[in-house]
């Protein structure tokens, strides 16, 4: 397991604890809400649009994450062109490609019809993310996949954010659903099932974090191969996932009352959120293939989706990098560290992402600076996360760990 607080302890000797932090879970939001206390308005850590995300293995471990403090995230603003994605076939498909002509990559999942409400040179808001997945002694890799969940989503029948996770080998049509939904890649088979499968990542020891890959000579074709992935200027990488958030107009649900929830407890309080024999582990760049063998199966979803045109789209860039314990370490961890010398190279990365927004034209801010993805919050607003959580509870949720909504589980 890695240290967050060791990761968090090195942000600071490098002074970058201020614009990043560690931590197992991330809050890709779409939309956050705003709440006045004595005056004064401040962003809540409740939403009409709030999901958070971990990246989990077989085992259900999760793993760390480097970004900007969930609570007042660092994001950009720019032009889909300028985000890059992957087709199957290697070829670059821009997010103003996959937007434009959306119903194409996702029509194997079976969406009745897609609406985007999108415009040539649509303006996306974007994040940046590093991860790392330890790699245990004596194996080659590690199977993960990022898992969502969503506080407005309580049926895959009528999710809140269509989901379109780009990787090295191809993009896979996603919705929110109840509890920890896992997005898996898919395969297709001649009778139309759908297939889910891990993620595999490994080494990719010709590459350093935070690097573009160089090298692909002697890797099988079954493996992620270098391509430029995420935004223009970040150069040719194995490691790359792209993740478009398009949210949903979802079906009014009138199946809970207001008054039945004391959200005023609650308001601004984080739920799921909460911000031994030790080594110091080698870490490199990952290679992140799609697994061969089958996980189960996917149904078709027959559903509509239509994004409301006033609430944004959300592009997640996060690349991963790996953690090996070293060769003359003897025994097997129980905690595994990051080297600070490869924090600093996520953080550089990390830094160089949010530098190309402005170099591609676009701006970087503050989440509380931007008001696309603000909105005043409301009872219903919080009455609904409160009923979602007591019904559909968080996974990894630590009983020992202090929650402001321990007693909504009692409602």
């Amino acid at each position: 397991m890695i240290s967050s607080t060791q990761m968090n302890e090195c942000l600071r000797v490098i002074d970058a604890h201020n614009r990043y932090a560690a931590g197992a879970i991330s809050w890709n939001d779409g939309q956050r809400g705003v709440t006045v206390v004595n005056g004064t308005p401040g962003v809540s850590a409740f939403g009409s649009n709030i999901t958070d995300v971990c990246i989990v293995d077989e085992a259900g471990r999760t793993c760390q994450f480097i970004r900007p403090p969930n609570m007042d995230e660092t994001l950009g603003v720019m032009d889909a062109k300028d985000l890059l994605m992957v087709d199957k076939d290697g070829t670059n498909v821009s997010v103003q490609d996959l937007l434009d002509e959306i119903e194409k990559p996702c029509k194997y999942i079976g969406y009745t019809s897609i609406n985007t409400n999108t415009v040539a040179n649509q303006k996306v808001v974007v994040r940046f993310q590093t991860a790392w997945v330890p790699i245990k002694k004596g194996t080659k890799l590690t199977k993960i996949v990022p898992q969502h969940y969503s506080y407005q989503t309580r049926s895959r029948t009528n999710p809140r954010n269509l989901l379109v996770l780009g990787t090295p080998q191809g993009v896979f049509a996603h919705s929110d659903d109840s509890g920890g939904n896992k997005l898996f890649a898919h395969s297709v088979d001649a009778s139309g099932t759908i297939h889910n499968h891990w993620f595999e990542a490994e080494s990719n020891k010709d590459c350093m974090v935070g690097h573009a890959a160089t090298e692909d000579a002697g890797v099988p074709n079954t493996k992620a191969r270098a391509v430029e992935m995420g935004i223009r200027g970040m150069g040719a990488r194995t490691n790359c996932f792209v993740t478009v958030a398009i949210p949903n107009t979802q079906k009014i649900s009138n199946d809970y009352n207001v008054d039945d929830y004391n959200y005023a407890d609650y308001d601004d309080a984080p739920v799921y959120r909460s911000v031994s024999v030790p080594c110091t582990g080698k870490s490199y760049s990952a290679r992140v293939s799609v697994a061969k063998d089958s996980v189960g199966t996917c149904d078709a979803n027959t559903i509509d989706i239509v994004r409301p045109a006033n609430e944004p789209i959300v592009v997640t860039v996060l690349t991963y990098n790996t953690v090996e314990v070293p060769d003359d370490f003897d025994g097997e961890p129980t905690t595994m560290k990051i080297a600070p010398i490869d924090v600093a190279l996520g953080v550089a990365d990390l830094d160089h992402q949010y530098d190309l927004v402005k170099k591609n034209g676009g701006v970087v801010c503050k989440l509380s600076e931007l008001p696309a993805m603000l909105h005043k919050l409301t009872k219903e607003h919080t009455a609904e996360i409160v009923k979602k959580v007591t019904e559909d509870p968080p996974p990894h949720v630590d009983p020992m760990v202090p929650t402001a909504l321990a007693l909504a589980a009692f409602a």
